[in-house]
Formats: C-alpha cells, sequence, structure tokens
C-alpha cells in the first residue's frame, strides 16, 4: 500500500513539478526516471529494512555492530573511536544523504548547477558567496587540520561517508537526485565545515548596524535612542552574582578603554539603503535544568527545546553511539560528527541561541575606481580579489568577484550614499578558524561538570547558551562564543574601513557568564539577554523578552517538579505579550455604541486567558489586532530600515509616548495612539467576520516543507502555540527538537521527540512518522542501554560492519 501512495505521488509532481514553489528545470528524460530497475519506484519502501545484514568496510579496524530500533533510529556499536564515526559517517549518508550534499551545495553557492538558470538562483548563489561561507569553512578546516583529535574525527567520519557513496548504484540514489538529475559528489572535511557556516548563518546573522545608521541619518540619534532602548534587560540569563562581576573584568576593560572605533562622525552622509539579500529568521529556543532541591525525586530534571525551520526531511537525526569511553544518544545534524544535544551515562546537554551580534559592517574607502587598495588604519593597503565562477544547469556560467578585506568578504557591493556608491564589508565570527566540533566530542564523552566546562571552551560561534546536568546532581548554564571587546558605537552602526579594526581583543573565557548550581534551584535560557546592566562589557543582538519570563515564573513556582511538569512546561501556550498589551490597547477603545460583531470580539479579549491554544478563536483577534496596529505605527519603516522590536513599541505604548511615527505623514489628519488602536481593532474585527479560518489551529497550520519545496513531499498540520510563547510553534519553524532528561536514581532516562523521521526518503514510513507524534504533544523514550545484549532481544534490523 505504502509503495502505491508513494507511486501515485510521485506522478502527481512529476505532472506539477514546473508549478510548485521552486520551478526545477531540465529534468531528466522521463524514460530514465521511470526506468523500472533505476527510477522512482525503487525509492519506494515497507517496513523492511534495505541495508544488507552485513557489510564488508576497507577501513574499518574491527568488526562494528548496528542496531536499528522499530523507529529506525540507530544504535552503533564499535570497539574503537575510528570505527564509532566512521560507521556513524556511513549510516547517516545511508538515510540522508541528499539532504546533507544540498544543504552544502546551498552554502557554497551552488543552486544554480542543479535547479537551473533562474535569477533567484544566481542571486543566492552569489550572496552566498559574498557572505563567505566556503571562505568561513576553510577557515575553520585549517584548524581542524592543525590539531590531530579534530581532524582524526571528522576523517573518520567522512570516510564513512564516502564508504556509502561509492557503493551506492543509480537505482538507490535518493528520488531528489532523479528528479532533478544529478549525483552525488563525494564528501570532505570542508563539506563537515560547511554544514556548521550553514547554521552560523541561521543562528549567529545578527547585526542592524546598516539600518541602524540609516536611521540615524534620516531621523537623528536623538530619536534612535529613544525609539531603540537598549537598557531593557528583563530576566537576564545570568542574573548578577551576589558579590558582582568579577574585578578582574575592570582591569581587561581598562586595556580598551581608549581604542575601538568612533561611530561615524558626520551620519548625514549615509543615505537611506537596501541591505542586499539580507535573512531574516524568526529562531530560537528554551533551555533549562532544575535541581534535585526542586524536583520530586531529588535528582535533576533537564529539558531543551531549540527553536528552528521546519522541514522535511528533518534538519536532525536521532542517534545513539556506543564506544570504548562513551554512550551518547541524542540528536544531530547530517552531514555532522557525533551528538550535537544529548546525554550520555553521566551527564545531559543542550543549546539556545544567544542571540549575541557577532558581525560588525564597515564601507570601504577605495583608493581609486580600480579598487586595488582601500583605507585601513590610516595606510593604503591591497586588496585582495577572488574570482567566483557559478555554473549553471543548462546554460553558461556567470562570474563574479568577491573582495576580501582585512575585515571579511565585501558582502554589499554599491550602496548609494550622498557620498557616491559605497562597497560594505563584514567581520563576522564564524569566518574565523575554530573548532566547534571538538566540543561536541569532549560533551560526548564528559563526566562531569569540570569536563563539560571544559569542553565549552572550544566553541566559538554561534554564540550559545549550553545548559548541562549531571548525575553528581550539578547544574549549569554557559553562555558560550567568543565575543570581541567593542564600544556601543561599534556593535550598533556603520562604521569605515579607516576607522576600522580587525578585532584582536576578546572577552576572555573565564568571564563569559555562567551560572553553576544556583540557590534559586534552577537555570533557564530562551534567548533572552546574557546578562543585566552590571555585565561591564557592552553587546547587543536580538534577544526575546516573553518566554524567558513565563518559564522562569513556572521554575520558580515549582517545588516537587516532575516529568509531567517538564512537558507541560514545554508546551505551555501562555501569550505574555498579549498579557501585557491587551490591558494597554482595550483601554484606548469606547465601545458603547459597538454593533453585536465589534462588542462580542472586544468582550471575548477582555475575558482571553491569554493561551493561543489550538481551538482558540481569541488568539485570531489578538494576533491580527496586534500585527495590524504594528503595522500602521511603523507604517514609515521601508527599505534599508528595521522596526523596534516588540518590546520597545510596548515600552513606548506603555509610558504613552508621543513620537512622530504615530502620525501617517501621507495623510492630512494627525494620527494619535488612539486612532491606530481603534483602527486596528476595526480590522480584526472584520477579518475574523469575513474569514474562512475560525481557529488558531487552523491560522497557525504549520508547514514541515521539503526543502527543495517539492509539495509533495510536505507536510501540514494544525497546532497551537505562538513564537513568543514557550511552545514556540509558528507557521514555518518552532521546537524542532523536543527533549527532556530526567536523572533519577543517578540513570539517566530521557524521552524526545522531533517532527520528521529517521529517513529522507519520502518513500518510507520512516519519513515523517514523528510529525503526528509531535503535533499531539507525545513523546518516545530515548533508549541509550550501553548493552549490546538488550538491542539482540528487542530489536527491528541489525547490520554487521565487517572490518578487513
Amino acid at each position: 500500500m505504502k509503495k502505491v501512495r508513494f507511486t501515485f505521488s510521485l506522478l502527481i509532481t512529476i505532472s506539477l513539478i514546473t508549478t510548485l514553489n521552486i520551478s526545477i528545470k531540465n529534468l531528466p528524460a522521463f524514460g530514465s526516471l521511470l526506468n523500472p530497475t533505476t527510477g522512482f519506484w525503487q525509492n519506494a519502501e515497507d517496513e523492511k529494512f534495505y541495508l544488507p545484514e552485513a557489510l564488508v568496510l576497507e577501513n574499518l579496524k574491527d568488526n562494528v555492530e548496528v542496531f536499528f530500533d522499530d523507529k529506525r533510529i540507530p544504535h552503533i556499536f564499535a570497539e574503537n573511536e575510528y570505527d564509532l564515526y566512521y560507521v556513524q559517517g556511513y549510516i547517516i549518508a545511508s538515510l540522508r544523504l541528499w539532504q546533507m550534499e544540498f544543504q552544502v551545495l546551498a552554502a557554497q553557492g551552488r543552486i544554480s548547477e542543479i535547479l537551473g538558470n533562474d535569477e533567484k538562483y544566481i542571486n543566492f548563489d552569489k550572496n552566498q558567496r559574498r557572505l563567505g561561507l566556503t571562505y568561513g569553512a576553510r577557515n575553520k578546516l585549517n584548524a581542524v587540520e592543525n590539531d590531530k583529535l579534530s581532524n582524526d574525527l571528522l576523517g573518520a567520519y567522512t570516510e564513512g561517508v564516502n564508504a556509502y557513496i561509492t557503493q551506492l548504484k543509480d537505482k538507490g540514489l535518493p528520488i531528489e537526485y532523479k528528479l532533478m538529475g544529478y549525483k552525488p559528489e563525494l564528501w570532505s572535511n570542508e563539506k563537515t565545515m560547511l554544514v556548521i557556516m550553514n547554521m552560523s548563518k541561521i543562528l549567529g546573522n545578527t547585526g542592524n548596524d546598516i539600518e541602524n545608521s540609516n536611521f540615524v541619518a534620516k531621523y537623528g540619534k536623538e530619536l534612535f535612542d529613544k525609539i531603540y532602548q537598549t537598557d531593557l534587560k528583563i530576566e537576564p540569563v545570568i542574573p548578577t552574582p551576589h558579590n558582582g562581576w568579577k574585578n578582574e573584568i575592570a582591569d581587561t576593560l581598562a586595556e580598551v578603554v581608549n581604542e575601538g572605533i568612533a561611530f561615524i562622525k558626520n551620519t548625514s552622509t549615509i543615505k537611506l539603503a537596501k541591505v542586499q539579500e539580507k535573512p531574516v529568521y524568526h529562531v530560537g529556543s528554551n533551555n533549562w535544568a532544575v535541581s534535585g532541591s526542586k524536583t520530586k525525586s531529588g535528582y535533576p530534571l533537564l529539558s531543551n527545546d531549540p527553536h528552528l525551520a521546519f522541514s522535511l526531511p528533518s534538519v536532525w537525526i536521532e542517534m545513539h553511539l556506543v564506544g570504548p569511553q562513551s554512550n551518547a544518544y541524542g540528536v544531530t545534524f547530517p552531514g555532522a560528527p557525533g551528538i550535537t544535544i544529548g546525554f550520555n551515562e553521566k551527564i545531559g546537554w543542550g543549546m539556545t541561541n544567544s542571540g549575541r551580534d557577532v558581525k560588525d559592517f564597515y564601507t570601504v574607502e577605495y583608493k581609486d575606481t580600480t579598487k586595488e587598495l582601500y583605507h585601513y588604519q590610516n595606510q593604503w593597503v591591497k586588496s585582495e580579489f577572488k574570482y567566483e565562477e557559478i555554473k549553471i544547469k543548462g546554460a553558461p556560467s556567470v562570474f563574479d568577484t568577491v573582495i576580501y578585506t582585512k575585515f571579511g568578504p565585501v558582502a554589499y557591493t554599491d550602496f548609494q550614499t550622498q557620498n557616491g556608491k559605497k562597497d560594505i564589508a563584514i567581520q563576522w565570527m564564524p569566518h574565523r578558524g575554530s573548532k566547534e566540533y571538538l566540543m561536541f566530542y569532549k560533551l560526548n564523552n564528559a563526566q562531569n561538570f569540570e569536563q563539560y566546562k571544559e569542553a565549552t571552551k572550544h566553541f566559538e560561534s554561534p554564540a550559545q547558551n549550553m545548559v548541562f546536568a549531571c548525575i553528581d546532581g550539578d547544574i549549569a548554564l554557559r553562555n558560550q562564543g567568543k565575543f570581541p571587546i567593542n564600544k556601543k558605537e561599534q556593535s550598533l552602526f556603520l562604521q569605515t574601513s579607516n576607522e576600522g579594526k580587525v578585532w584582536d581583543k576578546f572577552i576572555p573565557f573565564e568571564e563569559n557568564p555562567m551560572q553553576h548550581n544556583p540557590k534559586r534551584g534552577f537555570v533557564a535560557s530562551a534567548n533572552q539577554e546574557s546578562t543585566d546592566s552590571s555585565y561591564p562589557y557592552y553587546y547587543t543582538g536580538w534577544f526575546e523578552h516573553y518566554r524567558n519570563r513565563v518559564v522562569n515564573n513556572e521554575l520558580e513556582k515549582i517545588s516537587e517538579a516532575t516529568v509531567e511538569d517538564m512537558k507541560a512546561l514545554q508546551m505551555n501556550n501562555f501569550n505574555l505579550i498579549a498579557f501585557e498589551a491587551l490591558p494597554l490597547m482595550l483601554a484606548y477603545i469606547d465601545n458603547s455604541d459597538f454593533d453585536f460583531d465589534h462588542q462580542d470580539i472586544f468582550n471575548a479579549l477582555k475575558k482571553w486567558d491569554c493561551y493561543n491554544n489550538k481551538e482558540s478563536k481569541e488568539s485570531i483577534y489578538f494576533e491580527v489586532f496586534f500585527q495590524k496596529y504594528k503595522k500602521l505605527l511603523w507604517d514609515e519603516f521601508g527599505d534599508g530600515l528595521v522596526t523596534p522590536n516588540i518590546i520597545q513599541t510596548l515600552t513606548l505604548l506603555e509610558d504613552s509616548v508621543v513620537h512622530e511615527f504615530i502620525d501617517n505623514k501621507t495623510t492630512e489628519k494627525i494620527e494619535t495612539q488612539k486612532d491606530l488602536i481603534v483602527q486596528a481593532f476595526n480590522y480584526s474585527v472584520e477579518s475574523y467576520s469575513k474569514g474562512a479560518i475560525k481557529t488558531w489551529g487552523k491560522f497557525n497550520e504549520v508547514t514541515f516543507a521539503h526543502i527543495a519545496k517539492l509539495d509533495a513531499f510536505a507536510r501540514k498540520v494544525e497546532a497551537g502555540g505562538n513564537n513568543h510563547v514557550v511552545n514556540a510553534t509558528r507557521a514555518t519553524f518552532g521546537p524542532s527538537w523536543r527533549m527532556i532528561l530526567d536523572f533519577d536514581g543517578g540513570k539517566i532516562n530521557g524521552i524526545g521527540v522531533f517532527p520528521g523521521g529517521e529517513s529522507g526518503n519520502p518513500g518510507s514510513k520512516f519519513y515523517d512518522n514523528f510529525v503526528d507524534d509531535w503535533a499531539t504533544e507525545k513523546y518516545h523514550r530515548l533508549e541509550n542501554n550501553g548493552n549490546k545484549a538488550f538491542y539482540e532481544k528487542a530489536i527491528f534490523n541489525k547490520v554487521l560492519f565487517i572490518g578487513k
């Protein structure tokens, strides 16, 4: 039956493929695609496993046993670490090869090679290359190659991936290769580095320097400080220590107090300019650990749910790795060795995005139109030119030139200013050589707090809040990354290449914020600011101001926490924005002359409990009401500007601050705050009365899109939540992996779920078998039994990898 459904789906896909979101040009001849021995029929699977019971692999040192459970989760048992990571690479490639390669091709700026001659693909490829993802990957690879342990780890993984690719026959190619008419390349260590560069683009790409400078140029610094309040430090990740931050920090700051780069002295020269293809991501995460003093068992509980873009295949793959030094279970990115988020027999760990800004922007001052020399620190410095060939399927190549400066690549070209067109270079922490995967290796093997702390030293970007718990009872949270010591103006505004300076002073590792066994009995992060205003180093970034307060409030109240309590908190739909905004907004509305529809919705909002549950109608009322109000308020913000965030907006509303953006300059009437709110409320009533969607679950319908936008391979489900509630589920992003670890009795028991499945094959039962569980708030047991006999008795499939 599964094969019939899959075949029917593929025929629909082929017939409609040119009308999908990404129209794939230059398809292979249907004769080869429909070939019964090599075509798409070979990709249909039932529950019968497709790998042989035994495989002989040249480079293995010893035999490796892999047990696949009834969810197709692999449990890998190896006698040495080389074999462990070699077979992990092989297994991940067997499950997710196309996804692995597609994300790397995207990072390299090579999408046009497989999708064809389309301007949006070519522009995407140009932007990826100008952002310097390959440049950063090669710098990281250089650091890895100078560290034997890191190099050996990645080398083993790469050899395993290639062992799978080299034995792969045409009939076994993932369906996407057949649809798009190309074949996989061999893997490399550099491609693994590109996986982390891909995540750095998503999680470490904060920076509104250009937009901030545009605002100052148009409206002035005084209004900027009024509108973009940056001292709203609410519920920091790491509260101020009882005795304040260490005195040594002041000594470090003294070294740089007179250094740094001055704010552009004449901001009026900056004319409004649109940032070219600057991505906007709405990603976040929650994590927390509760000490035994606040749990029913007397042992810690740890929870993590990273929020990423939803996709099929899923961004994660679930695995269990048992080697001579570790027994690690959790999830990892396809293309990455080890376990990224998970636990072993002693410790558990998780991550949230810290949101810290680690990117600076510079207008490049060239000596002349050749751009061969640019001004840096009062000297003329030679530019480096890198010529890029963008190959295009079915068309001649397109060529581009990327200029590299001391800061990094020129990401944006020909920005129009009042002084003429300018190029803008970026200095970005992910471009620097680092060994992030060494941290995961060490975490997989860590046994206690000190080893967890030592492991985090190797992680520089993207900056993360790393939660920890141990069977010994320790809990901790560390804000980890490598952060340049910048003055406020450096972090907020566009600088010139002459005034700029390559980062050479960084916040010391010991002075990154960290909590270890705090008196309050828990640690928690949900993308809020890392510290309060007493922290002496300045930083900026993208921060969440609502989810974290709900999490902290719930954890403060709890006294005998259980796993069920952690589940309830992960699924919490309380909308703190609505709770704080509605009284302020409804106070402006006079309901004395309302008709039935207006009065009904007004009354409903006043009585609403502010939970974004699936069956709620009020959630739609508020969402449309609030979003329309923000749009009316900031309607003058067009290209080249970024609107104030929600907490800044509500602070202005609460303080009844009158500022010039309330009035719409295109109309004769001078609007007041009341005018905007009444107009937004009326819009909400009219929208709901006329709309067909009547429940929040339907309004908030989640799409798990195929990575290449092949609609036949996508899924949709109704969902509660919202992006600023703890259950941060929204139409295209949200909790990508829910994990709860219970340390009861000194043994870690884990449960978890991700919205997808282990297989990347749309014709497999295991492609999306977890989606319904995820949507209905079900978890499965994370079984990390280190005894092979356990799996011998209760296993679905077994593969023996035989070493020569």
